[in-house]
């Protein structure tokens, strides 16, 4: 039968991982509640999902948890529920990984994504599900549609012969051109 740490999420081991990830030491951390890792940014329905996988078992879920000294990073937490013979749930495991390094590459690949690296300002993700509604609109009404892509000949020549400035005045004076031309409800202009 689980005794009343069990029941209340008390932290009852940790090991060397734990402590590099959080700071907490052995010491620190047995016998203080689970909440003692709350990042504080996430809502009471966050925590009671959380105790509703716990039911169910397992769970697998990102979440933000917060380190001794203050600072608050991603992890991937997986909670497991260990049974006793009767299949009652004896105690729960966690296993959490920090995603920081993930999370920072996942950064720095949505900025080479998204933002234009001459002209600094961002630029629109390509809507794959406008395409794909674009598509379905035309199947379904018979009506055609387009998809244009647009070249600026000798961009290389204006950038090295005018200068950076006049060829991003250049970009965004062609794109500004489209967009304006292509601006009704219907039409979705994007800059890549």
């Amino acid at each position: 039968m689980p005794d009343d740490h069990q029941r209340s999420g008390v932290i009852e081991r940790v090991n060397k991982a734990f402590t590099r990830i959080t700071g907490y030491t052995r010491e620190e951390a047995v016998g203080q509640p689970v909440r003692l890792l709350r990042s504080g940014r996430h809502d009471a329905a966050f925590y009671a999902s959380c105790g509703t996988a716990c039911i169910a078992m397992v769970s697998g879920r990102r979440g933000l948890n917060r380190r001794k000294c203050g600072e608050v990073y991603p992890q991937w937490l997986a909670i497991t529920a260990v049974p006793d013979d009767d299949s009652q749930v004896l105690r729960y495991i966690a296993t959490m990984r920090d995603i920081s390094e993930r999370k920072s590459r996942e950064a720095v690949i949505e900025q080479f994504a998204f933002y234009d690296a001459l002209t600094g300002p961002a630029q629109p993700a390509p809507d794959e599900g406008r395409l794909h509604q674009a598509l379905a609109v035309s199947a379904r009404t018979g009506h055609a549609g387009a998809l244009m892509f647009i070249d600026l000949d000798h961009f290389k020549t204006i950038n090295d012969t005018l200068g950076h400035d006049v060829a991003i005045a250049c970009c965004n004076r062609s794109r500004n051109v489209c967009c304006t031309a292509c601006a009704r409800a219907t039409r979705w202009p994007a800059w890549w």
